[in-house]
């Protein structure tokens, strides 16, 4: 039996090209569309984020390229001031130049997707 992480990994996103783009398989209905933001610019660079609301309604994933182990810590500590729960959290090599933090987050009724986005767009800048 796969661990629901793994699960949530192989089924919702493939990497395509070179990395700095992503085809999105969809986890929800249509009218629950996933919202992605695989090019935040930021410094001239694109800075892959990736924010799924999953099955489960107070559960999210996001997924953040990191350039290191740091900036996967200040990604939690930003949930940790929002008040969210990390369910589940990793950091996953996809080559030998991009490591992507995962996490699954449990979320109070009424979260929105874009309550997480701006904290982590902010975040990001000061990474990139």
């Amino acid at each position: 039996k796969k661990s629901n992480r793994t699960k949530v990994l192989q089924t919702i996103h493939t990497q395509v090209g070179d990395g700095s783009k992503f085809h999105e398989k969809p986890l929800l209905s249509q009218n629950e569309s996933s919202f992605v933001c695989d090019e935040l610019e930021t410094k001239g660079n694109n800075l892959p984020l990736i924010i799924e609301n999953l099955e489960q309604p107070d559960q999210m994933l996001i997924e953040i390229q990191c350039r290191d182990y740091g900036l996967f810590l200040d990604t939690a500590q930003a949930f940790k001031r929002l008040n969210l729960a990390i369910l589940e959290g990793a950091l996953q090599s996809r080559s030998m130049e991009q490591q992507w933090a995962h996490f699954i987050i449990q979320v109070p009724e009424g979260f929105n997707r874009m309550d997480i986005l701006w904290p982590l767009t902010r975040l990001l800048q000061f990474q990139f």
